[in-house]
């Protein structure tokens, strides 16, 4: 299978793309078929799924099943890997992380290869019922969600170690990278 159609060559003039994101997007083709090779996939089709802020999302059809190769071309993947792998373990419906790859080995990013979940948008349910009984499990989900503890403040590290981080360090560090100057130091400034 060739899996060259999915390179999208950005120019280096273009804005608001890193060197990160316009490298994965020109040889998306080329990485995707080394991960499908190292894992002795054999896929019938592979399209392009979606993009979103942190992550570039493959659709692999296989003959049994759809899979999703999730490519973050920055992030680590370490708080996301965490995240699904114990929502899976508390029985919270989401998708299934088959293979990682938090190290950058293989290609110069990290990867998981996951579970492929089919859905429809709510707006699409046009009875009152079906779309109450939809908001409650999505509600019963959510609780169970939000009852999860985790064993340190900010995110694992690639290893999937917590740091032992202070509570007002990683306030300081999420209001760096959300916060722009000079609010960041108005609200975290040592006064």
């Amino acid at each position: 299978m060739d899996y060259r159609y999915l390179n999208h060559y950005i120019p280096p003039s273009s804005e608001g793309l890193s060197e990160a994101w316009k490298r994965v997007m020109g040889r998306l083709g080329d990485y995707t078929q080394l991960i499908v090779r190292s894992l002795n996939l054999r896929p019938t089709a592979v399209n392009l799924l979606g993009q979103t802020d942190v992550h570039l999302l493959v659709r692999l059809t296989t003959p049994a099943t759809h899979l999703v190769l999730r490519i973050a071309p920055e992030d680590d993947m370490a708080a996301y890997v965490y995240f699904v792998r114990s929502a899976s373990g508390q029985r919270i419906p989401a998708a299934q992380i088959i293979q990682r790859d938090l190290s950058r080995t293989l290609v110069p990013f990290a990867y998981s290869l996951e579970s492929y979940v089919a859905g429809a948008p709510a707006s699409t349910i046009c009875e009152p019922h079906l779309l109450r009984g939809a908001a409650r499990q999505a509600g019963r989900a959510l609780r169970r969600l939000h009852r999860q503890g985790v064993p340190g403040f900010g995110a694992p590290n690639p290893a999937g170690r917590w740091p032992a981080t202070r509570w007002p360090d990683v306030l300081r560090r999420i209001g760096h990278r959300l916060a722009p100057p000079p609010t960041d130091q108005l609200l975290f400034n040592e006064d």
